[in-house]
């Protein structure tokens, strides 16, 4: 975990725009800050304690760099202003809002606080919630369930020695930590109401597809999944196939993932077999033909170049 200290405005906006996203700050006399960087997988996670001050993510400051980051700032203490399209929230602590920084957008401290700033992946978050322009500094209150879930887990995770985790682990984290955001936005969305039909469709893609991760060990067809979803099977043969797919495919995606992660665990020594029924496999075979297709090696062979065990 890298920590920074400062005082000096000028080495507090470097900061920022060097591990967080390019930025122009107002800093009073007096200002104090620390920013503590962390990478959990492929989620950046940066925790910012500092004093009153303002931030401008201009257009001048968008870079190709950034253009594929979505920033989810989760308040621990004191209160933010976020303003981004049109919108404006203040965030208190147990709430939160994303911000596109393919946009500008402006940041307010009226006082001493402290928040955890995620930076996720824009296809990461679009794959599980859909379009999501119309939500950016949309407060997330802490008094919606999946709200306080997903603000809770984040914070959790931001105080947590990340470096003690392993690659299976921390990507486990990350998706988690997207998936919570997912879903918390998804409520606030229907608490909003007036979804398009598309963010609709994209939702309950979503759902299907948390379903499914949810279920991964037990038997899945379009008419489990359907059922779930309260929808025609063919209606989520439809959604999957909008995306290039079929569920079956992405099933056997999840699934082989899920193994892939097991055999990277150090900690992990159960049989290759023991894994592979626990994902859902029902034949050992059509799961080490189908592990090698995907990862172009057998699992016992995966299994020994990454942790040496057989």
């Amino acid at each position: 975990m890298l920590q920074t200290q400062i005082n000096e405005p000028s080495v507090w906006e470097r900061a920022m725009s060097d591990n967080v996203v390019r930025c122009k700050t107002s800093v009073p006399d007096g200002f104090r800050g620390t920013v503590m960087c962390n990478r959990l997988a492929n989620v950046d996670c940066d925790w910012i304690v500092a004093s009153q001050h303002k931030a401008d993510h201009t257009s001048a400051d968008i870079c190709m760099s950034e253009a594929g980051i979505v920033l989810v700032g989760v308040v621990a203490s004191g209160s933010v202003w976020v303003s981004q399209d049109g919108r404006e929230a203040e965030l208190g602590p147990g709430e939160f809002a994303i911000r596109d920084s393919t946009r500008p957008y402006s940041l307010a401290f009226d006082a001493p606080f402290s928040q955890l700033v995620c930076r996720v992946p824009r296809s990461l978050l679009r794959q599980r919630f859909g379009p999501f322009d119309h939500f950016t500094a949309t407060k997330v209150p802490g008094s919606c369930s999946l709200g306080r879930l997903a603000s809770e887990f984040i914070l959790s995770v931001g105080r947590i020695r990340l470096a003690d985790a392993f690659g299976a682990e921390a990507q486990r984290l990350a998706l988690q930590v997207v998936d919570l955001v997912g879903m918390a936005l998804s409520a606030r969305a229907e608490t909003c109401g007036g979804r398009s039909v598309s963010t609709h469709r994209a939702a309950l893609l979503y759902r299907a597809k948390a379903f499914v991760e949810a279920h991964l060990s037990e038997p899945l067809t379009p008419e489990v999944v359907a059922t779930a979803m309260r929808c025609s099977a063919r209606y989520i043969n439809k959604l999957f196939a909008d995306e290039g797919t079929t569920l079956g495919h992405y099933v056997m995606e999840r699934r082989l993932m899920q193994c892939r992660l097991d055999l990277e665990r150090p900690n992990n020594h159960r049989q290759v077999s023991e894994i592979a029924y626990a994902w859902g496999f029902s034949s050992l075979s059509h799961f080490s033909r189908s592990f090698k297709q995907h990862f172009d090696s057998s699992p016992s062979e995966y299994r020994m170049r990454h942790v040496g065990l057989q």
